[in-house]
């Protein structure tokens, strides 16, 4: 199954056909109608469709020394867990009699120490957006884009910190089994009662099915193709 990648470098720009703000002149049922995922193709210059509420993302984030120190984390942490990996000492299982730890335990623990660190860089430089992930088949995806695009205008999603809405064009060339991708912004993932607020609205009122939420440092910084992949926000 072939599946849309959240990219990072891509933001919303006003007047571009794809984006749709409270000061486009079009109505956003006529863009939506328009500019429906499963007919607009990615040639490489198109690769999302855009809807922005009324909140805004945090700004001021220094977000080229988050990176820079963010990276040299990832590239420390991927090195210590493939290290862990081919340690021929360390025990597939952990063995409670001689209190040898399993790789799976060590694992864990360096993407734990890892996920505390990359709050901490964020919080510090004040790079703390993220957003929640969904997934959604070519045949389903221009309804469940419909419905969050309007929830987030005018509907339950507009009265959370919900900020920003983004959904992955088709690809150019025929892909089976294709799975789009869309995005639901919030201004700091680490305000858990704000980011809880958002999935329960996308649970209860859109029947998203949600993939996770992601810091964009984490997008930024490639961890979805790493070992570390399975550091979580929360």
């Amino acid at each position: 199954m072939s599946k849309a990648t959240v990219g990072t470098g891509d933001v919303p720009v006003a007047g571009d056909k794809y984006t749709w703000m409270k000061t486009s002149e079009m109505p956003l049922q006529d863009f939506l109608t328009r500019y429906k995922p499963s007919m607009v193709q990615n040639d490489g210059t198109k690769p999302w469709i855009w809807a922005k509420g009324s909140n805004a993302l945090k700004g001021d984030a220094n977000e080229v020394e988050a990176h820079e120190e963010a990276q040299a984390l990832l590239k420390e942490v991927t090195e210590r867990i493939k290290v862990i990996q081919e340690d021929p000492s360390i025990p597939t299982r952990s063995n409670k009699k001689t209190g040898a730890r399993s790789k799976k335990e060590l694992r864990e623990e360096a993407q734990a120490e890892a996920s505390n660190k990359l709050k901490e860089i964020a919080i510090r430089y004040g790079y703390v957006c993220g957003k929640w992930l969904i997934f959604a088949p070519s045949d389903k995806v221009d309804l469940i884009w419909t419905n969050i695009a309007n929830s987030l205008v005018y509907g339950p999603l507009s009265t959370t910190a919900a900020s920003l809405a983004k959904v992955s064009t088709s690809p150019e060339h025929e892909t089976p089994n294709y799975q789009h991708i869309i995005c639901v912004y919030v201004p700091d993932v680490y305000d858990k009662e704000a980011v809880v607020e958002v999935m329960k609205v996308l649970l209860r009122n859109h029947g998203a099915a949600l993939s996770g939420v992601k810091s964009d440092l984490y997008t930024a910084i490639g961890a979805a193709s790493r070992p570390i992949d399975t550091i979580s926000v929360y």
